[in-house]
């Protein structure tokens, strides 16, 4: 099977995709990534060298490629270059990484080429991100979305709203793989939690809307003065200089800088989890959550909020963690998990079994499958 998988931008700097397309290569799928990025001309270190990439802008040495490069960025409309892509290429299946590049592959035809929506958010932020582009945009996505082989989606709760919303012929629930780890290690993890004292973690971009961290803030300041040995980090990419900015004025206004860090970006994320004690995952809503299932793979109980898709299939409330109601339960919940040890190993044994159906064989069967299927159509 040959497989096009395209990418608007930053293609080398998204790990799924080079960890998705390296698999399909692996499998024996011929195996090539399409995009058009103005600053990122390598390969990348995440890609496997049997993985082709084509990058539309990229420039080279020579000043005839560069120009031809600038030509491409200011004349060629992205959506032609996608169709002479696929025309030279001729895929058995495209697997559109972005609504953007759904519109790219599709809007001039793709041949015989059957398509792939990737969907990495819940339906409810799908559906605002297009009602708010212009009727004519509007118009087009819904026709796209209306007539794309597949959409995938990442819970299965979130299939019957875009196939009510948007009709495609078919919708399918495939999960992001999640790394499993061995009993040792996570034994090993927790005979070195201290037993007095512990970290409260939250992984994932700093943003304000959607992941509210400010919450997580304000929470653990509810409980911080009954639990003094107990410290609270944020890890990943910190994007939103407002918010940022935000976040350490208040962490400065309630005397939590010596207890309350914001990290930043970190290549190793396994080791934030495995001095931890606490995932906590305030977000609005989620298309999977990955920070939250990492940390329930490596045996952390979890705390979000009931309301949260996704999350709140995730976890499991009073099973492998809490689902608050309201943000004064929030804290309430993190106070319960920060003074009950036993609770938290409870939790975090149940947190693994649940992430277990999401190992990597598992997911990339289920891909493997479905897109066997799409080219034997």
């Amino acid at each position: 099977m040959k497989l096009l998988m395209v990418k608007d931008r930053n293609v080398i700097a998204t790990k799924f995709l080079a960890e998705f397309a390296n698999n399909m290569a692996e499998q024996g799928h011929r195996v090539e990534i399409a995009c058009h990025a103005r600053h990122e001309n390598s390969r990348g270190a995440l890609l496997n060298p049997a993985v082709a990439l084509d990058n539309f802008y990229a420039a080279g040495e020579r000043l005839s490629t560069r120009l031809l490069s600038l030509f491409k960025q200011l004349l060629v409309w992205p959506p032609l270059l996608y169709k002479l892509k696929i025309s030279r290429s001729r895929p058995d299946v495209v697997v559109c990484y972005f609504l953007i590049d759904l519109f790219n592959v599709m809007l001039l035809g793709t041949g015989a080429a059957k398509v792939v929506m990737m969907v990495h958010n819940c339906p409810e932020a799908v559906f605002e991100r297009i009602d708010k582009k212009n009727w004519l945009a509007r118009k087009i996505y819904r026709r796209l979305l209306a007539k794309v082989d597949v959409v995938q989606v990442l819970q299965p709760s979130f299939v019957q709203p875009f196939v009510e919303h948007y009709r495609p012929p078919r919708v399918v629930a495939i999960a992001n793989a999640i790394a499993q780890h061995a009993d040792g290690e996570i034994a090993a993890m927790h005979s070195e939690q201290r037993a007095e004292g512990g970290t409260v973690v939250y992984v994932g971009r700093v943003a304000k809307k959607g992941k509210r961290q400010h919450l997580l803030i304000e929470a653990f300041a509810k409980v911080a003065d009954r639990h003094p040995g107990w410290t609270l980090e944020f890890w990943g990419l910190l994007k939103h200089g407002q918010y940022l900015q935000q976040l350490e004025q208040r962490i400065a206004a309630l005397g939590l800088t010596d207890r309350v860090f914001i990290c930043g970006y970190t290549d190793d994320i396994q080791a934030v989890y495995r001095r931890a004690d606490i995932n906590a995952f305030p977000s609005l809503r989620e298309g999977f959550g990955l920070g939250l299932a990492d940390g329930m793979a490596m045996g952390l109980p979890s705390i979000g909020y009931a309301s949260a898709p996704s999350v709140n299939e995730l976890i499991e409330h009073g099973v492998n963690g809490f689902l608050a109601d309201d943000d004064q339960q929030f804290a309430d919940y993190l106070g319960q998990l920060m003074a009950d040890r036993p609770l938290r190993q409870q939790f975090g044994l149940a947190a693994r079994k649940r992430v277990e159906p999401y190992a990597q064989e598992a997911v990339m069967q289920q891909w493997q499958t479905l897109l066997e299927e799409l080219s034997a159509c």
